[in-house]
């Protein structure tokens, strides 16, 4: 499990949400999204913005 942070998330829906961190699993597929609340273990912050946009399949 991992936890990634950033001052923005951008939803595959366009939404904007700040101060949030995306929670991925083993394989890092998107667990969910989740107000960031302090400081947290174990969790990367990344300065700026991550943007999750629309999963592509070819």
């Amino acid at each position: 499990m991992k936890r990634i942070a950033a001052h923005h998330i951008i939803m595959p829906s366009g939404k904007t949400l700040d101060m949030h961190y995306a929670e991925l699993d083993d394989n890092n597929n998107l667990v969910g999204v989740f107000p960031l609340q302090g400081e947290m273990e174990r969790t990367v912050f990344h300065s700026g913005t991550i943007n999750l946009g629309k999963r592509v399949h070819f």
